[in-house]
């Protein structure tokens, strides 16, 4: 694992991982990223080093990989929300969570609890309610819906009415999304949101339009902030649904190549998305209209090729390519292709971060 500083481009520091990790952070502005390596059983915590001085400016130390980490039996989905984290282990159900900012202390806030079996879930925090998925009582590995639970008592499902409160209607779930009031989640026939109502959360389910073709499915969302929609992976393309109808007209987007990545950038609310031609497009997060031109990043892939990776800074993009072993940059704001680093091996997983921002 290596960390490249961007503002000269150098390598700052390189760890060596217990296995192949995915990267993740909580926002550009975050001081820490966050490696998850499944088949170890282990999260381990990368602080960046930069912090801020008296005079307003910043400080760079090397980065480093603090003494705490996360770990249990196959960790897979890792979530983050309203500053925090949560990382979800397949192998037994259970998952782990901390406030981020708590890193930043002498102990670290963690926590664990239970869903009670084995499974491919998720966990999620939003307005101090954990959403935590269901297991399929049969033979899938894929959850059937969710629980509702409090961070203060997570092992505990919420009852209302004597009832508990959980959904069991989303079939082969995978897939979420938060933004400040609308926790979401990817089903094999449509989309399960929760929207907060007068200080608790409904839920609501939407179908998948009429005419969807056999085996399709959002299995990825996203759910940028200030935007009334979601956005998710659609055959070879995306689909944006609007939130602010109870029976939404999906916007369905087929770019004709598969899609390789999706994200939308926080500085210019356009959604980037990464095509297997090698090609970069925005489009408006609204509408699925294009914007610009596409820019050319990498080679088109070929039958059997390892698939680029894609992840966003504070308006830039990062385009790993795992068959040449450089990561590219992109600004989205100037929409010109920057530097290539020339990191060796085989980049297969991106993170940005920074320095924490102290509240």
């Amino acid at each position: 694992m290596q960390v490249i500083d961007l503002d000269d481009g150098q390598v700052v520091a390189e760890f060596q991982t217990l296995g192949t990790i995915a990267a993740y952070s909580t926002g550009s502005f975050s001081g820490y990223a966050w490696a998850n390596q499944r088949v170890a059983g282990v999260v381990e915590i990368v602080a960046s080093g930069i912090s801020d001085s008296p005079d307003g400016g910043i400080v760079k130390a090397a980065p480093f990989v603090l003494g705490d980490r996360l770990t249990g039996p196959k960790p897979t989905h890792w979530a983050s929300h309203d500053d925090w984290v949560i990382s979800f282990n397949d192998g037994d159900g259970s998952f782990t969570f901390l406030p981020e900012s708590s890193l930043r202390g002498t102990r670290p806030l963690f926590a664990t609890a239970q869903t009670g079996e084995a499974h491919h879930g998720v966990a999620v925090i939003s307005h101090g309610n954990v959403f935590a998925t269901l297991p399929d009582p049969g033979d899938s590995i894929l959850p059937i819906g969710v629980t509702v639970r409090k961070v203060a008592t997570p092992d505990v499902i919420v009852k209302v009415a004597d009832r508990e409160l959980k959904r069991t209607d989303c079939p082969l779930l995978h897939g979420e999304a938060t933004s400040e009031d609308v926790v979401a989640f990817g089903c094999g026939d449509g989309v399960l949101v929760a929207e907060r109502m007068n200080g608790s959360f409904v839920f609501r389910k939407i179908d998948d339009p009429e005419d969807t073709p056999p085996g399709r499915r959002i299995g990825a969302l996203r759910a940028p902030y200030g935007l009334d929609v979601l956005i998710g992976n659609w055959g070879n393309g995306f689909t944006i649904i609007p939130l602010d109808n109870p029976t939404p007209t999906w916007i369905q987007v087929d770019l004709g190549t598969a899609n390789r990545g999706f994200l939308v950038d926080e500085l210019t609310e356009h959604l980037v998305v990464l095509r297997s031609n090698g090609m970069l497009q925005r489009f408006n997060s609204t509408t699925g209209a294009p914007v610009g031109t596409q820019l050319s990043i990498v080679e088109p892939e070929a039958t059997g090729d390892a698939t680029s990776a894609l992840t966003l800074g504070y308006g830039m993009a990062f385009v790993a390519d795992p068959r040449t072993g450089k990561v590219h940059e992109i600004d989205l704001v100037a929409w010109t292709k920057g530097r290539t680093f020339d990191v060796g091996g085989k980049p297969k997983s991106l993170a940005a971060f920074g320095r924490s921002i102290e509240e």
